[in-house]
């Protein structure tokens, strides 16, 4: 095979370097090599691994970092911009490249050396659950983790109401992480979620009344139903009629007026009423 045959296949496939002999690798050749596969540098030999070849090879692929013999803050910013991850082969780190290691993937933050404020909310902020790398956390750091991600409310150590509002207006759900339940973290909650209800330690009327109000299924999981829970269910939608445990006729006219495919939960209404809805819905001809 000629030159220009080898060259066209590591342009196809830059693992194909593997595959050539020493005297075949020209710089051209292992340059187009690490622009089509960064990690292909492996096959790259020593004195061809060269600052230009080296660049090429972790913009293509931060991992390559690991391949590169002389590192020089340049090459390593480039790395951690293309794979933050690429921070754990980083020999000397420096602020500026942990920014962009953990502006890329803020799970980056667990291989930071030297952690600060400043890096440690731009992890956050990235990925709130790199919160669980933060080793001085701040009340700053810990908002700005569950306002990108609630679930990482289960990395808070000091939890705070306002910290705990936070996530819960991100995610309902992480209210399972929320160490002292109150009343206005419930509220989030449920409003945001209302799935959430069934996190809830202690149901009260006006905590089940948003959760309804927002999502009328909400009411399978209320314990303790009241007619006025059921019928604001009803209303936000007719089909939450099914989990209605004790039915009056005027949850059941507002459940069908809402939704007339509620009908088939009912077992109130007479006949004319059903028949005089359905007319009024124009279901009937």
């Amino acid at each position: 095979m000629t030159n220009q045959a080898f060259l066209a296949s590591v342009k196809q496939n830059g693992s194909a370097l593997f595959f050539l002999s020493p005297e075949f690798k020209t710089k051209e050749i292992c340059l187009a090599a690490v622009k089509q596969d960064g990690m292909a540098l492996c096959f790259v030999p020593t004195e061809l691994r060269t600052q230009e070849v080296c660049l090429e090879a972790v913009k293509q692929d931060g991992w390559a970092l690991v391949y590169v013999p002389i590192q020089t803050d340049d090459l390593c910013l480039e790395a951690v911009k293309q794979n933050g991850f690429a921070l754990q082969y980083v020999h000397h780190q420096t602020d500026e490249i942990c920014m962009y290691a953990v502006k890329q993937n803020g799970h980056a933050l667990q291989f930071v050396q030297k952690q600060t404020q400043e890096i440690c909310e731009k992890a956050v902020r990235q990925n709130g659950s790199a919160l669980e790398f933060v080793l001085k956390q701040t009340e700053e750091i810990c908002t700005a983790a569950v306002q990108t991600y609630g679930l990482a409310l289960q990395y808070v150590r000091k939890q705070t109401e306002e910290i705990c509002i936070a996530a819960a207006k991100q995610n309902g759900l992480s209210l399972e992480f929320v160490k002292v339940q109150t009343d206005a973290i419930c509220f989030v909650a449920v409003k945001n979620n209302p799935r959430a209800l069934t996190l809830v330690y202690k149901q009260t009327d006006d905590i089940c009344l948003v959760a309804v109000k927002t999502q009328g299924w909400a009411l399978q999981h209320v314990q303790r139903q009241t007619p006025q829970i059921c019928l604001a269910a009803v209303q936000q939608d007719g089909m939450a009629l099914e989990y209605v445990k004790e039915q009056s006729y005027d949850i059941s006219l507002a459940a069908i007026e809402q939704n007339t495919a509620a009908l088939q939960f009912d077992n109130l209404l007479p006949l004319d009423v059903r028949l005089k809805t359905l007319k009024q819905n124009n279901q009937l001809l």
